[in-house]
């Protein structure tokens, strides 16, 4: 192997010099303050004590306690990624917890946790006067209001006496005599990391299921599992639709589209009417042009009026096609909304969705009284027969006669 020369190896102490002081600064660079919260990687347990990753060649420490269930079983293993609260730091050690209330905590400990945020574990005892009485830590009592272990407004509140759940401490004396808790924080917080997850994940275009919570004049917020959107009522229906609750219900789950996702705004728009078959591509299959047809007038405008032949497909009645001869001002005059009215269809449009209406009795151009091809052919001084007869003869040639 050939040996480097003096430059090769001051180049290498150079590189090798770069690459501790690089790592050197991120690991300095890395600090942890009590009560944040980290994703870590656990890569060993032990009888006491689970080791988890930090980054950097640093690793922390969490009780293994926190992670052994009722029955006595472990519910991790190495390689699992779980969310751990730093506690502190000593002896080169980082300590964490997953929440604090497992095994019996002094008095420090819950001041910690009321300082930094950290999750508390509690047991609801009973149910008193405006709120509970939650056992945390062990040995200490707590009160939490009814607004604080909810989101949404408990409508049993016996039912909850015995579950276990993580609290909050919001008010600490420093005694453990009066101390207040909180899930609400906790709720909350969950609520926008799986709305920012399920944000992330939606795409315009992509196919959801969600449940009507409330309605306005100008559409539905519909709930998609903790994310709200709005259903315009434009997008209801292929249809025209004057109130939306003629023809949705509170409650009611639904499969939507999403129409337009704006993550930047936190909002999103969704359509009923872009999972339905669009009447207008089967439109020439149930309407022709010269065809009869019925509609219901459902808007009235300066120039004439948008009669609904069915849900989704309109046709316009010109002003100038109304008043029977008469000239009118506005198609008002003479009709009235919801108005039923017979109608012939003048001009079709599909790729346009267009489509143009005539009153019923009113003759289409080309259907004007042209005369019968079979009727007599009146010349001065007698008869030539029907027009049939002339194409008849014209056929035969000079001198033929019909046998």
């Amino acid at each position: 192997m050939k040996e480097m020369n003096d430059t090769e190896k001051g180049e290498r102490k150079e590189a090798d010099f770069r690459e501790l002081l690089e790592q050197s600064l991120a690991e300095g660079q890395r600090r942890f303050r009590p009560g944040e919260k980290h994703a870590v990687r656990i890569v060993k347990i032990s009888p006491e004590w689970v080791f988890v990753d930090l980054g950097g060649k640093t690793e922390g420490i969490i009780d293994r306690s926190e992670f052994v269930g009722e029955d006595g079983g472990i519910g991790i293993r190495e390689g699992d990624t779980v969310e751990a609260y730093f506690l502190s730091s000593a002896h080169n050690e980082k300590k964490f917890t997953t929440r604090i209330g497992k095994t019996a905590a002094g008095k420090a400990h819950l001041e910690e946790a009321w300082r930094s945020r950290i999750p508390v574990e509690g047991l609801v005892e009973e149910e008193i006067k405006g709120g509970f009485s939650v056992r945390i830590a062990g040995t200490f009592r707590a009160f939490c209001p009814f607004s604080q272990m909810s989101l949404e407004r408990i409508g049993d509140p016996a039912s909850l006496v015995g579950e276990k759940h993580l609290f909050l401490l919001i008010e600490f004396d420093g005694k453990g005599r009066n101390i207040v808790v909180s899930r609400r924080p906790l709720l909350e917080a969950e609520r926008k990391e799986k709305k920012e997850a399920f944000m992330n994940a939606l795409e315009e275009g992509m196919t959801v299921r969600g449940r009507i919570v409330s309605f306005q004049k100008y559409g539905a917020f519909v709930d998609l599992g903790g994310v709200e959107g709005l259903l315009p009522i434009s997008e209801i229906s292929w249809g025209h639709v004057e109130d939306i609750r003629d023809v949705l219900t509170v409650g009611q789950e639904l499969e939507l589209q999403v129409l337009k996702l704006d993550r930047e705004k936190d909002r999103l728009s969704l359509s009923l009417r872009k999972i339905q078959p669009d009447p207008w591509f089967t439109v020439e299959q149930r309407y022709t042009e010269g065809s009869s047809c019925r509609g219901k007038v459902v808007r009235l405008a300066r120039f004439g009026a948008f009669v609904e032949l069915e849900p989704g497909i309109e046709g316009l009645l010109h002003i100038s096609r109304l008043g029977e001869g008469k000239k009118i001002k506005h198609p008002g005059d003479v009709l009235n909304k919801g108005q039923i009215l017979d109608l012939r269809i003048e001009r079709l449009d599909r790729d346009g969705r267009q489509i143009s209406l005539v009153p019923a009795e009113e003759s289409l151009p080309g259907e004007q009284d042209g005369g019968d091809y079979l009727s007599p052919v009146s010349v001065q001084g007698g008869s030539l027969g029907t027009l049939g007869d002339l194409l008849q003869r014209k056929l035969r040639g000079p001198g033929k006669s019909r046998k």
